[in-house]
């Protein structure tokens, strides 16, 4: 029995858009195995994938903090290595799981020729490379499906598969949604890096759009580590009697905030990983894009449902930028008309 090791060590937003390789692998050779070698924080967002066997950690950003840990991670590789992996499938692109898949030394090393790689070297550690053009391919799900024509896979349509324990859904319902998890909105402000965060007073006007136009819903604001004083914030600049439609939901581990994403009616949020997860679960989405393409990058299922700058000089991907044009040009009005069209 082969088996394919997928190669995606992070971050949220990349693990959901490798998402449907596992269940096109089964899908032409059902008989196979696919484990899939990720960073240890995204563990346990891969485990909910049911096509994937086996789901093996890597704690690689640790070692910036903790240098001493190297020989525990090379220990690990060197098990890893053990399982004599039949091909294994780089879809990061980069110098790092570039090494990291030759380390574990699969006969087959498939990755992306090195014009289409984030760093060109990672072209050298793969013994099998996928040219295409990007014109036919723009969205990154369908690019990354076309790693597969390597093991002579035609990819087809995308498809998501979540294995969710409806044990912990109620849990997570009666902890976070009081019970009823009808008529809920999502929002979230959180960003990966400034290029993508917009003003506290920008999400302030949204806020105050959605509970005026949809008053038979609740907002469920989401927030991250280092967040939830901003989240406060916001919330404390609208009335007593529309606070009580807003749930700021006690601290989520990220298969929590999966349970919590499935159960809305739409989720707003900027080009983040919550944004592709909910997408990949099927719920209406609402996309903000400032600095990325949403034509690269979108909510699949959601693309005509993006709203995107219109800076004269993005997308720039730029992680910071002195002038923020993209954040300047985003009308939160876009934002409720699409938000209307989803949920009328």
């Amino acid at each position: 029995m082969n088996t394919f090791l997928v190669v995606r060590l992070g971050s949220l937003g990349d693990i959901i858009h490798t998402w449907p390789v596992a269940a096109a692998i089964k899908r032409h050779m059902p008989n196979s195995r696919v484990a899939w070698l990720t960073e240890k924080r995204y563990a346990e967002l891969v485990r909910l994938n049911p096509q994937v066997d086996r789901v093996m950690t890597v704690a690689l950003k640790r070692l910036r903090r903790r240098p001493a840990g190297v020989l525990r991670q090379l220990r690990k590789l060197r098990a890893y290595r053990r399982e004599r992996f039949a091909c294994s499938l780089d879809f990061q692109g980069n110098l790092k799981s570039g090494v990291l898949s030759r380390m574990v030394g699969a006969g087959k090393r498939v990755g992306f020729a090195a014009a289409l790689c984030r760093e060109r070297v990672n072209a050298w550690f793969n013994n099998q490379t996928v040219d295409f053009d990007i014109r036919q391919h723009r969205h990154i799900i369908t690019r990354n499906l076309q790693l597969l024509t390597a093991l002579g896979i035609k990819p087809g349509k995308p498809t998501f598969d979540f294995s969710l324990d409806a044990g912990q859904d109620t849990r997570v319902v009666d902890q976070c949604l009081r019970g009823n998890p009808e008529g809920v909105i999502g929002l979230s402000m959180s960003a990966g890096f400034a290029t993508k965060l917009l003003p506290t007073d920008w999400w302030r006007k949204v806020l105050s759009g959605l509970l005026a136009a949809f008053p038979d819903h609740r907002l469920l604001l989401f927030w991250g580590p280092g967040e939830e004083a901003r989240v406060h914030a916001l919330v404390s600049r609208c009335g007593r009697e529309r606070q009580r439609r807003i749930i700021i939901p006690p601290a989520t581990t990220l298969v929590e905030s999966v349970y919590l994403l499935n159960h809305l009616d739409l989720f707003i949020a900027g080009d983040t990983g919550p944004l592709h997860i909910a997408d990949a679960l099927g719920r209406k989405c609402v996309g903000i894009f400032t600095c990325t393409d949403p034509r690269r990058n979108g909510p699949y299922h959601n693309l005509e449902h993006t709203v995107a700058s219109r800076a004269f000089c993005g997308p720039c991907y730029k992680r910071t930028c002195p002038m923020l044009f993209c954040n300047q040009t985003i009308d939160f009005r876009e934002v409720l008309r699409k938000a209307r069209e989803l949920l009328q």
